[in-house]
């Protein structure tokens, strides 16, 4: 499930109070609730066809069939890891290697109905680590989806999740204290859509609630906050496979603290706007592209406001029955209260102005065995401050099917980070182990 941002009242030329925020959240709560949920959107035909989607019938997991008249399965997983990684602490200098066991246990409800549709999955996720026991950390997730199909050309669907993380070593807002940066979160999502000949509509309501535990003497209430996001879409299929649309989306951020520990208030609004096409073509090609303008504007006049174009795009390309090509690309305004002092004044950045690309080569070597790998850059552009920094990561690995509930792999991972900030930038390599068992 894609994770979701809170969509409810929002403003122009007038700010709402958290008080409102919450009313909209549990009325997104009540209706939700009713509706059930889902994170999926409808699958495109060449990501179904793609080497990681493609059915496996001679590999993949049955399932365990349960409840009344078999309407349900039952889907358990474990996974081990065992990790090495040169650098556990993502610094420039000083690095310290480490050995890590991470064990990863999950289970899945799907429904097996001809209308509508649930889901509910639990998982977690532990590390241990061989020298650094104080980086020992254990997350969780609880997913619950559905979906109505109320008409024969549309249908509601929603998601609910809840989890707790951990904050990486490598974000620019870590806390650098003994122990990781721990906080949970909440989501909450209604997607309505409607398809009559060659025109679409889809209308997303969204919200997020994230809340930040304090790490040793770093008192992180002030970072609590409330996401709310309305997304619409409409589309016009000009031609068989290309339709051409146009999305838009209000935001509201809002804060539990009118003003953080720097004496910053850092709620906010914003909006973006984006004209796009998407190209699907039978199984061989999905690709979409959109271009837009985006703004994000802060109760604080100190904080700058984060504006200019954006975009956002995605591919999946099968040009063999062996190949798969995948890319993402998206420009999006991200929440951070780091400070930085310039001229002997503080500042406060107001959000991080982010543009990461993506691209992904799969490759069936054998029936069971398939390679992949991987390339990633973003660039951040810190808002109001003197710092942008560049990631470059790149991995490769495969996963070797052993049998329908047995399967193993490897992967090796590299992370770089440049940054104007001295001290802020890292270089990681980590290698990766794993088997799986599944029924």
């Amino acid at each position: 499930m894609t994770e979701l941002r809170l969509v409810g009242p929002w403003r122009v030329g007038w700010k709402p109070t958290l008080a409102r925020a919450r009313t909209a959240a549990r009325a997104v709560l009540v209706v939700t609730a009713l509706v059930g949920v889902s994170g999926e959107t409808v699958a495109q035909t060449a990501l179904e066809d793609s080497i990681a989607r493609r059915s496996r019938p001679d590999y993949d997991s049955n399932g365990i069939v349960f409840g009344p008249a078999g309407s349900f399965l039952l889907f358990p997983r474990l996974e081990l890891d065992v990790e090495h990684t040169d650098n556990l602490f993502k610094v420039e200098n000083g690095e310290v290697s480490d050995e890590i066991l991470l064990i990863n246990p999950s289970v899945v409800m799907r429904s097996d109905w001809d209308r509508h549709a649930l889901s509910l999955g639990v998982s977690a996720t532990g590390a241990l680590h061989s020298d650094n026991d104080a980086e020992d950390w254990y997350d969780y997730r609880l997913d619950l989806g559905g979906r109505l199909d109320v008409l024969d050309s549309g249908k509601l669907t929603g998601a609910a999740a809840f989890r707790r993380g951990h904050e990486d070593r490598g974000s620019p807002d870590d806390a650098a204290q003994d122990d990781p940066t721990i906080f949970h979160v909440g989501v909450l999502g209604l997607i309505g859509e409607y398809y009559v000949d060659v025109v679409s509509l889809r209308l997303e309501f969204t919200t997020e609630r994230r809340d930040f535990r304090d790490s040793g003497p770093v008192n992180n209430d002030d970072r609590d906050r409330f996401e709310f996001e309305l997304r619409g879409r409409a589309g016009y299929e000009w031609v068989p496979g290309s339709t051409a649309f146009i999305e838009a989306a209000l935001n509201l951020r809002e804060y539990d603290e009118e003003t953080d520990g720097n004496g910053f208030m850092r709620s906010s609004d914003g909006f973006e706007v984006l004209l796009g096409n998407t190209l699907d073509l039978s199984g061989v090609t999905f690709a979409e592209l959109s271009l837009g303008y985006l703004r994000q504007e802060f109760d604080d006049a100190a904080l700058d406001a984060a504006e200019g174009f954006s975009f956002s795009g995605k591919l999946v390309w099968n040009p063999t029955d062996l190949i798969t090509i995948t890319g993402h690309l998206r420009r999006e305004v991200r929440e951070t209260t780091i400070t930085q002092v310039q001229g002997g004044e503080l500042r406060g950045a107001s959000s991080v102005l982010t543009s990461a690309f993506k691209l992904t080569a799969d490759y069936e070597f054998l029936d069971n065995l398939i390679l992949d790998a991987q390339a990633g850059f973003d660039f951040e552009d810190f808002q109001g401050i003197d710092r942008e920094d560049q990631l470059l990561k790149l991995g490769f690995g495969g996963r070797y099917l052993i049998g329908r509930n047995l399967y193993a792999g490897a992967r090796y991972a590299f992370e770089d980070r440049d940054s104007d900030i001295a001290g802020e930038g890292f270089t990681v390599n980590s290698f990766r182990v794993f088997v799986t068992t599944q029924l």
